[in-house]
């Protein structure tokens, strides 16, 4: 408090705890998600820009944030992350609820870890990575629980203040990237949304929803002055049931019949669903989003029941695939799947196709750090095949590339499998692109000149 008070030691003591309130108390007001803050405020308005005939990269904003973070008054940093941002065409924002992948600062590498999908899919046992073993074992005291309370050691607070420093470390993000000014200047600026049953309430006889809050990261951009152009909409009903923040939807049946019935009724299958929810915003006066349905796993057969009605809806935008460069169970390539939706949507519809990739490494891949570092050939590969495979799906010609349209985006995702990506470095001290998501941002701009040559 020097310089600012300099009286009796119990006066400086009263005035640094109100400072200590008030930012509490400020605290708290940003964080409140009130419907009635947006509402009736003008939308953004959105011009069509023509296609460049190259495919856009946008930067996921979501855990592995500390460099972004607390950049500011490093001058060489912020420089860097300037750099990067020139490669890039949008941001994708998540909010993290919580958990030991929010801000956390000093992070040690054995809690880097993607433990809620190891745990969904019961892969226990020793996982080696460069800098030691970690041993997760079912039913036990075991290295999540450890972290957490690392995390929170370390940051001096109770579970329930890591959500708030998050917030307080994304909004720093915002800052020191300029999020607004790289809005204006024609960047996209896209948020998830995650139906929670706190967001929505039943209306009209339960075949209407009604917006009571701002979803999370729609309420985090609106409290830096942002409004985002577009929405990931989606559920996790095996992450979400068991703990009640579900969102149920009702179905709209061929037969005209709305029925309640809770599989019938989730995301991505459910283009009732998905009006609803737009339906909502527009009903309470919020400014609209494009909205994005994510897609995990093209159906042909569901093309006329279910993807051409989402995309014929007012709401929508385009389709997320998320998936990483891996095989699907019954040994099918994600990517070749990818190919025939995104195929499909590039030849019947004006909308957008984004492709959400998670870091993903084999067991053995994360024992070094070269091993990490194949992060870029599996990127490499993952879209020099989807290049061919969609041109093939489209018919275009051997020498066109299909890649090379705006209306398809690359978004390397700042989670993975079993590792959560580091942000930064994006080459390594020999000069080799790392495994990373500036890394990957550096590999899929260099594909891009090659692929599709200077952009206009």
């Amino acid at each position: 408090m020097t310089g600012f008070y300099t009286g009796k030691p119990g006066l400086r003591r009263l005035v640094a705890a109100a400072i200590v309130l008030f930012a509490m108390i400020g605290e708290a007001a940003a964080a409140v998600c009130s419907v009635e803050e947006v509402a009736g405020k003008p939308a953004k308005s959105r011009v069509t820009a023509p296609d460049k005939k190259a495919f856009r990269i946008f930067w996921h904003i979501a855990t592995q944030i500390e460099t972004l973070a607390d950049a500011g008054g490093n001058p060489k940093l912020l420089a860097a992350i300037a750099g990067q941002q020139a490669r890039v065409d949008g941001y994708y924002f998540n909010v993290l609820s919580g958990g030991h992948s929010a801000y956390w600062p000093g992070r040690p590498a054995s809690c880097a870890i993607n433990f809620g999908h190891l745990k969904l899919k019961k892969e226990f046992g020793t996982l080696e990575l460069p800098s030691g073993p970690v041993k997760l074992e079912p039913g036990q005291p075991d290295a999540e629980a450890n972290c957490k309370t690392l995390q929170q050691a370390s940051l001096k607070g109770s579970a329930d203040q890591i959500p708030i420093q998050h917030r307080r470390a994304l909004r720093r993000v915002i800052r020191n990237m300029n999020i607004g000014k790289e809005q204006l200047r024609g960047k996209t600026v896209m948020g998830e949304m995650l139906l929670v049953n706190a967001d929505f309430a039943p209306a009209s006889g339960g075949d209407a929803l009604k917006l009571q809050r701002l979803p999370r990261t729609y309420c985090l951009l609106n409290s830096a002055g942002i409004r985002p152009d577009d929405a990931l909409i989606y559920q996790e009903p095996a992450v979400q049931i068991p703990h009640g923040r579900f969102l149920a939807l009702p179905a709209l049946l061929p037969s005209g019949a709305i029925v309640n019935n809770p599989k019938q009724g989730r995301l991505p299958n459910n283009p009732y669903g998905f009006d609803l929810v737009g339906a909502a915003f527009a009903e309470a006066h919020v400014p609209l989003p494009r909205f994005f349905p994510n897609i995990r796993r093209w159906v042909p057969k569901n093309i006329d029941p279910i993807y051409a009605r989402l995309a014929s809806s007012k709401y929508a935008g385009g389709f997320v695939f998320e998936g990483a460069a891996k095989n699907f169970p019954d040994g099918q390539p994600i990517v070749n799947n990818f190919a025939l939706g995104a195929a499909w949507i590039l030849q019947n519809t004006s909308q957008d196709v984004m492709f959400l990739m998670p870091a993903y490494w084999s067991s053995s891949q994360v024992k070094s750090e070269a091993g990490i570092d194949e992060l870029i050939t599996g990127l490499d590969n993952f879209v020099r095949t989807l290049n061919l495979q969609l041109g093939s799906a489209m018919g275009l010609p051997a020498d066109q590339n299909a890649v090379c349209t705006s209306h398809l985006v690359f978004i390397p995702a700042s989670y993975g499998v079993p590792l959560v990506p580091e942000t930064f470095p994006a080459r390594r001290a020999d000069g080799h692109l790392a495994g990373t998501v500036t890394g990957e941002i550096e590999l899929l701009n260099k594909l891009r000149s090659e692929l599709c040559g200077k952009l206009n």
